[in-house]
C-alpha cells in the first residue's frame, strides 16, 4: 500500500510535523472543544432548566478542547472531535431518565421522554460518529497511538 494511510509518512502539507497540520489541529481542537461545550450547555440547559448547565459545558469545553489539541494530526483532531460530539449528544436521552428533569406522570412518561429524545439526537450523533469515522482512515499509520484507518493493519508492533 502507498500513501499516508499505507505507513509512509506524509510529505506535504499535512505532515503529522508541518506547521499547518499543527495549526489546523489546534482550531478543529478548539472548534469541536467549543461544539461540545455549547452543545452540552445548551441541551442541559434546556431540558433541565438548571443553573448546573453553565459549569458542566464550560467543564465539557475545556476538557474536551485539552484534549483534542494534543492529538498529533489533523485528522486525528477531526476524527476525535467527531466522536465527542456524538457522545455528548448520545447523553442527552438519560437526562430524561434523571429527576432533575420534572416529568408529570409515570415512569412510562419518561421512558416515551427518552425515547422521543433518543430520536431527536440519533441522526445528528450519527452523521458527527460517521464524520469521525471517514476522518479517522486518513490517520497516518503510527501517529495518535493508533493504527491508522480503521484499526486494521498487518498485526505487528505499532511502537516500530
Amino acid at each position: 500500500m502507498t500513501g499516508a494511510t499505507g505507513g509512509e509518512s506524509a510529505d506535504g502539507l499535512l505532515a503529522p510535523d508541518s506547521l499547518v497540520d499543527d495549526t489546523l489541529t489546534v482550531l478543529v481542537g478548539v472548534v469541536g472543544g467549543l461544539v461540545v461545550g455549547v452543545v452540552g450547555t445548551v441541551v442541559l440547559g434546556l431540558i433541565t432548566g438548571s443553573g448546573w448547565a453553565v459549569p458542566f459545558g464550560l467543564v465539557a469545553w475545556l476538557g474536551a478542547t485539552a484534549y483534542l489539541v494534543r492529538r498529533r494530526t489533523v485528522q486525528g483532531a477531526v476524527a476525535k472531535s467527531g466522536y465527542a460530539v456524538a457522545v455528548v449528544l448520545l447523553c442527552v436521552p438519560v437526562i430524561a431518565l434523571s429527576p432533575a428533569l420534572p416529568v408529570d406522570g409515570s415512569l412510562g412518561e419518561r421512558g416515551s421522554l427518552f425515547v422521543v429524545l433518543l430520536l431527536f439526537v440519533g441522526v445528528p450523533a450519527g452523521v458527527a460518529a460517521a464524520v469521525g469515522l471517514v476522518a479517522s482512515r486518513f490517520v497516518p499509520d503510527g501517529v495518535d497511538g493508533s493504527a491508522g484507518g480503521t484499526g486494521g493493519g498487518d498485526g505487528g508492533d505499532a511502537g516500530g
